[in-house]
């Protein structure tokens, strides 16, 4: 089973989730920070794990995952949309994602630690 991590130290918080239109998606300066941040994750999901997010994830499995945060201060995003930032960063599809644990561990540390292994699904009825 294989098993991906990704541990950023950042200097900033992290960029949570940035609903948009299609109309403001190429002006809103926070959008754009959120897909900067999006392609940071992929970049350094690459460079610390040696394949392509798009490569390492099949859609037919399952996966599982578990995200530390830290937040430099306490002006910071919801910690569900810095989630949703790095599962849409990671996977081209989410469905896929069937049980994720995260937690905020710091307010004097911006960072994150992730990992993302297989999850053996057996429906339970």
């Amino acid at each position: 089973m294989k098993k991906y991590s990704l541990k950023i130290e950042l200097k900033e918080n992290p960029v949570p989730y940035k609903r948009t239109t299609q109309r403001a998606k190429f002006v809103c300066s926070d959008y754009m920070k959120y897909l900067e941040f999006r392609k940071l994750l992929q970049i350094e999901f690459l460079r610390q794990n040696k394949v392509a997010y798009f490569e390492a994830f099949d859609k037919n499995k399952t996966y599982e995952y578990n995200l530390k945060i830290g937040f430099k201060n306490k002006k910071h995003g919801d910690a569900d949309n810095i989630v949703k930032c790095v599962l849409d960063a990671l996977f081209k599809n989410d469905k896929g994602v069937l049980r994720g644990v995260y937690e905020v561990m710091s307010f004097k540390k911006a960072f994150l630690e992730l990992e993302i292994c297989e999850f053996n699904f057996n429906e339970r009825l």
